[in-house]
């Protein structure tokens, strides 16, 4: 009999031992489980700020967009307006006579002491170049 009570012994050790085991393994679980749970948590949190991000971003992607084309067209108004201008600007100077400047030339006085042919010549070259 004492060997068959050894054996028992030994075989509720065994079962004893598989138990605590098996509780191990347990606890091991629930706190792989409690982690994921965590994981999981943490991941939706990081989805969801990224998502903000990306709204906030795409946001200010728009608002500088239509800022800039604003910008552009203020521009382009400008450059269009400049243009007629000078289009307007060249079409009176295609228009208009050139006038060169004109330097008026005295007449020469008869003093009575010249030849009177000599002045006649003088005087008719000057009011030629004067009109």
């Amino acid at each position: 009999m004492p060997q068959q009570t050894h054996q028992q012994g030994q075989q509720i050790e065994s079962k004893i031992d598989i138990v605590c085991e098996n509780q191990r393994i347990l606890q091991i679980d629930e706190t792989y489980q409690r982690i994921e749970d965590k994981v999981n948590v943490l991941e939706e949190k990081v989805d969801n700020a990224i998502g903000q991000w990306c709204a906030r971003i795409n946001a200010q992607e728009k608002n500088e967009t239509t800022a800039l084309n604003k910008e552009l067209e203020t521009d382009a108004d400008a450059v269009k307006t400049e243009i007629k201008a000078l289009k307007k600007e060249l079409a009176k100077r295609q228009t208009r006579e050139v006038t060169t400047g004109s330097i008026q030339v005295k007449t020469p006085l008869f003093d009575g002491t010249t030849n009177f042919n000599a002045f006649k010549l003088q005087f008719g070259v000057v009011v030629t170049k004067n009109m």
